[in-house]
């Protein structure tokens, strides 16, 4: 029998350990058997939900999008992240990619020094903040960290040099 017709269970995994390079961990799959003998569980980092039984892959893939929105699936990872013959589809949960607040700050930093000045306006900044933001989105991407608060503690740094520049001369 062709297993994407057999019962198949959803599962969810959680990474909940602190990782600072790769904040794009948790991810769903669909597995083969049933979960009535199986249990939510934390290891390592990790916590494990199970969601249910369905009669097969396709009625386990409907369920994934009712109950975790819009995924988005790479069969690269589905090979790297399954090594169990019995997981059928590794999805992560939304459409963009999660990165870090280093990744982020990263993204934002060339942006920041090339369009802030001391002169920048609270209001220039939360649009800033705000085309910061689409830019990532446009590339698949989903900022962590308080984008605003970096561009208005940036400029407040260009702005205590400037003073300082002047107590100088």
């Amino acid at each position: 029998m062709n297993t994407y017709n057999k019962t198949c269970h959803i599962q969810k995994n959680t990474f909940s350990g602190y990782c600072e390079h790769d904040s794009d961990q948790d991810h769903i799959e669909i597995v083969v058997g049933s979960s009535e003998d199986l249990k939510d569980y934390y290891s390592n980092d990790w916590h494990v939900e199970h969601f249910g039984d369905y009669k097969n892959f396709d009625e386990a893939r409907a369920a994934v999008t009712k109950l975790f929105g819009e995924v988005r699936t790479d069969d690269e990872q589905n090979v790297a992240q399954s090594m169990d013959d019995n997981v059928l589809l590794t999805c992560k949960p939304g459409l963009l990619i999660n990165i870090s607040c280093v990744e982020s700050f990263d993204f934002v930093y060339d942006f920041m020094t090339k369009e802030i000045t001391h002169e920048t306006t609270d209001e220039e900044l939360f649009e800033l903040s705000k085309n910061c933001h689409i830019d990532a989105t446009d590339l698949g991407c989903k900022l962590a960290g308080d984008v605003e608060d970096w561009m208005t503690k940036h400029r407040d740094d260009l702005i205590q040099d400037q003073k300082e520049c002047i107590d100088d001369e």
